[in-house]
């Protein structure tokens, strides 16, 4: 070997131990840095001319698993979708109190229960009547910030996925940009470009936080990038995510979805792919916000609208069958959405009462609609017609006095006629009037104390063979959504083009063009239009577009009156209130109930006291009353106390917040494990790199040897030559 070959073999030794040298002085320095993957360097004989020419880096590479990094990538997706929902959870849970406090659901209604529970003893005790609807209005209050909060967090939800779509793109943009950095340099390299590499993964790292990722390779360093469920994020060319927020979030908003739109390299032309992000999701930020957002919170919401229903409308039907001592002058209705040529829909008896200003008896009608038939003052009257509501208002009117009754934009009304100064309603205790499972008082609503942004309920009391009363005008346009937003069908209910019965409507509903391939509607006993989903479309809901049908004049569309949309389930809890008129005056509580004994009838007795506690304790048995509960939210139709199904919401929100909060700990440790195994493969080890820096440092300085053994040789050649 020459002396210039000994040379050359030593620089190249040189060179390469240099090169060695400061790939272990990389990683020492970032030893403690996240995602960080150690690099090893390859040495590789040189060699020209089938003669060895020292030795040169074959490649500067990562010390990498790919598997387990994707194994961590995919923890680290689960961690973060129930970290999302952990903190709505226990944003919400700081709302409803634990169950021992008496500020939380089910202790505002012990509170309300106690309170009732005094009024048998002292019944004109104003100072009981007082701390009894001041407690009801608590309780009404917790119910309306619980109602609220829910679409708040539904609206941070909603917020905080506008933001992870941000952090998305950025991420998105800095892995293309990245790709092309690597495929130049190692174009133009041949040792690789493990820093950037590097870069690169803590931008999958950072991206799989926020939804579950997958990668693929396609040459020259490149990779790309899909979801879970397969849609390209990278490759070639440059995608973003694209989502349109609501604005303010409520009970009836619509979302949009999440969609993937490429982008051009070079004019930066947005064009959409057609796919979405929100079915295609399993993991990550985006999947718990949506999940929470979407069907959780809606749960929530439909639980507590189905909880504070059912409490109104039992308050209301014991309201409703008392009366107030002095009775009321007059009592006005809720608006029913019915109109005066729809049948009575009533079985049963009632009796219309008015009393004088001493609250003796002045006159009673009694209606019997089994048997079509009217008494007053216990003597039969001939002629009566109860066909229709107008029929009913005319009869009583004619035989209490005109103006007494009425009934006009779904709204039945009573006021005492000349000579009374009272009025009130009693239920016959043996056959009393019922609609849709309510009396006439409380169907309509006459003597209500409590109401909510939407109606308790829907029992409209029409049979499928009713007029619908929508005219011939009008179009309801909805639509049949997905768990994840999609847009399934859409149906534009045409008036015009209808028949005139509730069966019409319904078979238009049911078309295969409608929406008979997913759910079938039908008119329950009660008349609520119930929609039942077939087979895997049980999570779909419907969705009001746009609505300009009306019933008659009462102002109500078909959505309305029916209840169709996710509002007429959340909302009656929001805005649940007592009546201002009670709250002022507590007197006006109706705990009396009308008394038609032989004293009473002959006049020597008044028909209300004030001492009468009958109503009182209607409302003290509320408390062990079996009351019957619809399916909502994440909770099964089931007949049982108030107290009990609120310890039953109560139970599913903190059931749900506990699972949450148990899944995030799991993915948490097992994040934490696989990120130690990652680290402990391909992590830096100081002791293993201090060791390959001596081991550097020597083949540093025996190729500086050899360089001064070939200068020496040189030297001592030179002085030979001369």
């Amino acid at each position: 070997m020459s002396v210039g070959a000994i040379m050359n073999n030593a620089i190249s030794g040189l060179n390469a131990t240099q090169a060695a040298l400061r790939t272990t002085s990389n990683n020492i320095t970032n030893v403690n840095t996240e995602g960080y993957q150690r690099q090893v360097v390859d040495l590789a004989s040189k060699v020209n001319g089938g003669v060895g020419a020292g030795v040169e880096i074959a490649e500067i590479r990562r010390l990498t698993d790919i598997f387990l990094a994707g194994q961590v990538r995919d923890a680290v997706g689960d961690t973060e979708r129930y970290d999302a929902m952990s903190d709505l959870h226990d944003r919400f849970q700081a709302i409803l109190g634990s169950p021992e406090d008496n500020n939380s659901l089910a202790g505002r209604m012990d509170q309300v229960f106690e309170a009732f529970g005094t009024l048998p003893i002292e019944p004109d005790s104003l100072v009981r009547r007082t701390a009894a609807v001041n407690d009801l209005k608590s309780f009404a209050d917790s119910m309306s910030v619980m109602a609220a909060q829910i679409q708040d967090l539904r609206g941070e939800a909603d917020r905080q996925l506008g933001d992870s779509i941000t952090v998305i793109n950025a991420q998105l943009t800095r892995i293309q940009q990245l790709n092309k950095q690597i495929q130049k340099v190692e174009l133009e390299s041949s040792v690789g470009a493990p820093d950037l590499q590097n870069q690169r993964d803590d931008a999958l790292r950072i991206l799989s936080e926020y939804i579950e990722v997958d990668t693929f390779t396609f040459g020259n360093g490149e990779i790309g990038v899909t979801t879970a469920g397969s849609v390209v994020l990278v490759d070639q060319l440059a995608r973003q995510l694209e989502y349109t927020p609501p604005g303010t979030v409520t009970s009836a908003s619509r979302f949009s979805q999440v969609v993937v739109n490429k982008v051009d390299p070079v004019t930066g032309a947005v064009a959409a792919t057609g796919e979405t992000l929100d079915t295609n999701l399993k993991s990550g930020r985006v999947k718990g916000l949506i999940e929470m957002r979407d069907e959780i919170l809606p749960n929530f919401a439909a639980e507590l609208g189905e909880f504070s229903a059912k409490v109104a409308d039992q308050i209301n039907l014991v309201h409703n069958d008392n009366v107030a001592v002095p009775p009321p002058s007059s009592l006005t209705g809720i608006n029913t959405g019915l109109v005066g040529t729809d049948t009575t829909g009533f079985t049963g008896k009632v009796t219309f009462v008015t009393t004088d200003a001493s609250n003796n008896l002045v006159n009673r009608l009694e209606v019997d609609f089994t048997n079509n038939t009217i008494s007053k003052n216990g003597a039969a009257a001939a002629g009566a017609t109860l066909t229709t509501l107008n029929d009913v208002v005319s009869v009583v009117n004619a035989q209490m006095g005109t103006a007494t009754l009425s009934f006009a934009d779904g709204v039945m009304s009573m006021t005492a006629p000349t000579g009374s100064t009272g009025v009130s309603m009693l239920q016959d205790t043996t056959s009393p009037s019922d609609r849709a499972g309510r009396g006439f008082s409380h169907f309509f609503g006459m003597n209500n104390i409590m109401k909510a942004n939407v109606p308790f309920h829907h029992d409209t009391g029409l049979t499928t063979a009713s007029v619908h009363g929508f005219g011939t005008s009008g179009i309801a346009n909805l639509e049949f959504r997905g768990p994840q937003n999609q847009v399934e069908k859409s149906f534009s209910l045409d008036f015009a083009s209808l028949g005139t019965d509730v069966s019409d409507v319904l078979a238009a509903l049911n078309a295969t063009t409608a929406f008979g391939n997913f759910t079938t509607f039908s008119m329950d006993s009660v008349g609520k239009l119930v929609s039942t989903p077939k087979t895997g479309y049980e999570k779909y809901n419907f969705n009001v577009v746009g609505d300009t049908t009306l019933r008659g004049g009462t102002k109500q569309s078909l959505s309305d009156f029916f209840g169709i949309g996710p509002k007429f389930g959340a909302n009656r809890a929001m805005e649940l209130q007592v009546k201002q008129a009670i709250l002022t005056d507590p007197v006006k509580l109706a705990l009396a109930k009308v008394d038609l004994s032989a004293d009473v009838l002959a006049g020597t007795a008044p028909a209300i006291t004030a001492g009468d506690g009958r109503g009182a304790v209607e409302f003290q048995k509320l408390a062990e009353k079996s009351i019957t509960f619809e399916g909502s939210g994440h909770l099964a139709g089931v007949t049982t106390t108030l107290g009990a199904y609120a310890g039953a919401v109560l139970s599913d929100m903190a059931t749900q917040a506990a699972i949450a909060q148990n899944i995030k700990e799991d993915r948490t440790a097992l994040s934490g494990e696989l990120e130690a195994r990652l680290i402990g493969d391909s992590g830096v080890n100081l002791d293993e790199e201090l060791a390959n820096m001596i081991l550097y440092q020597n083949a540093y300085n025996g190729a500086a040897r050899l360089i001064t053994t070939a200068r020496e040789m040189f030297d001592t050649l030179l002085r030979i030559a001369g």
